[in-house]
């Protein structure tokens, strides 16, 4: 086993001994780490300036730094299944705005992702209602057999089962597939801007 492993990490040796990466690959490569690291850190602090560091940033790195920072914003966009999610989308579109330069394509893709947000959450919202009558169907009769049986009222909710919450994760499982597909039209659109 030892001997196997031995021979295939030769073998990855032999094939990248003859990758040869120039100094000016590295460095393009180092300013989208940079552009990566800033954007990481505009989503996760509130007060970090995207803009000025991007603006004290050297002109020769610039693109690839927008580039790096680019793509960590748009791969943070997801459906906004939570109020959460809805807060990271609006941060990410903020800093995807300070990156691009073509305003109108911009303006435009967010307001088509405005509405593909608004409308999965209606989604949601129509989906758990649907599901909640459903589950209050089910839960009225247990609720009256246990009435009749014990003589004491009570009241069921339905959401606190454990079988509401299995069907809830599918639920929103199968809408998210659904709505990911549009969402991965839209990022495209965006990492293609310039």
């Amino acid at each position: 086993m030892a001997e196997r492993i031995k021979t295939a990490l030769e073998k990855a040796m032999e094939r990248i001994a003859d990758i040869r990466v120039s100094n000016e690959e590295l460095e393009q490569e180092e300013h989208r780490d940079a552009g990566k690291s800033a954007a990481a850190r505009f989503l996760a602090e509130r007060n970090f300036d995207l803009a000025a560091t991007l603006a004290g940033y050297p002109e020769s790195g610039g693109p690839y730094f927008r580039d790096g920072a680019a793509e960590i914003l748009i791969e943070s966009l997801h459906p906004p299944a939570n109020e959460a999610t809805a807060e990271a989308n609006r941060r990410a579109m903020e800093g995807i705005g300070l990156l691009k330069h073509d305003r109108d394509t911009i303006m435009q893709i967010f307001s088509e992702l405005e509405y593909l947000f608004d409308y999965y959450q209606q989604a949601l919202r129509q989906a758990q209602l649907h599901l909640r009558e459903a589950f209050e169907r089910r839960a009225g009769e247990t609720q009256r057999l246990i009435e009749e049986q014990t003589g004491v009222k009570m009241r069921v909710n339905p959401e606190n089962s454990p079988q509401f919450r299995e069907e809830w994760l599918r639920t929103v499982n199968r809408i998210d597939t659904q709505y990911e597909e549009f969402l991965r039209e839209h990022k495209a659109r965006l990492a293609a801007c310039q």
